[in-house]
C-alpha cells in the first residue's frame, strides 16, 4: 500500500511538473511572438529605424526562426521603399548599410518571386546609394537578375523604370514597356 502511495504521489508530482513546463514554454511563445508582432507593427507604421532594432535580438535569439528572419527582411525591403534622407542627420548609404546585409543573406534561401523582391530591394539600394554621391554598384545587373529570377517581379520592372527615368531625364521607351 505504501509503495503504490508513493507511486501515485510521484506520478502526480511529475505530471504537474510537465505541465509547469508546458505552461512555462507556451507563456514563451506567446511573448516571442508578441515581440515579433511589434517589430513588424513598428515597421508598418513607418518607424522603420526602430522596429529593424527591434528585429536584431529576436533574430539573434531565434537563428532557426524563418518567419521572423523573413519579417525582418520584409521590413528592410519596406524601409528602403520609403526611405528618406534628412540632410546632416542620416543618408541613404548609412542607412543602406543597415539593411543590405540581411537582404543579401537572405538570398541564399530564397527562390522564386521572394528572390526576386530581394534581389530588386538590393539593387534600389545600390540607387540610394548613387544619391549621396558615392561609388556605388550598377543596380540595373540586379534588376536582371530579379527579372530572371521571376519575370513579371512589380519591384524589378518598377525600380528599372525609374532608373531607367532618372538617369535620361525623360520617359523612354524601355521605362514605358517596364512600367506596363
Amino acid at each position: 500500500l505504501a509503495v503504490l502511495f508513493a507511486l501515485g504521489a510521484g506520478g502526480t508530482w511529475y505530471v504537474r511538473q510537465q505541465q509547469a513546463e508546458l505552461a512555462r514554454a507556451q507563456a514563451q511563445r506567446e511573448r516571442e511572438s508578441a515581440e515579433l508582432a511589434a517589430a513588424v507593427q513598428l515597421c508598418s507604421s513607418g518607424s522603420h529605424a526602430v522596429g529593424w532594432d527591434q528585429f536584431a535580438p529576436i533574430v539573434a535569439a531565434r537563428p532557426d526562426d524563418g518567419a521572423a528572419r523573413r519579417a525582418r527582411e520584409d521590413c528592410g525591403m519596406r524601409w528602403l521603399r520609403e526611405m528618406r534622407a534628412v540632410a546632416e542627420k542620416e543618408t541613404f548609404s548609412a542607412q543602406v548599410a543597415k539593411i543590405q546585409p540581411v537582404l543579401a543573406q537572405g538570398l541564399a534561401g530564397a527562390a522564386g518571386e521572394r528572390r526576386a523582391d530581394l534581389r530588386a530591394h538590393l539593387g534600389w539600394a545600390e540607387f540610394l546609394r548613387s544619391r549621396d554621391g558615392v561609388a556605388a554598384a550598377d543596380p540595373l545587373p540586379q534588376y536582371q537578375a530579379a527579372l530572371a529570377d521571376d519575370a513579371a517581379n512589380v519591384y524589378a520592372h518598377g525600380m528599372w523604370a525609374h532608373y531607367k527615368v532618372w538617369t535620361s531625364g525623360r520617359l523612354e521607351e524601355e521605362a514605358k514597356q517596364h512600367y506596363a
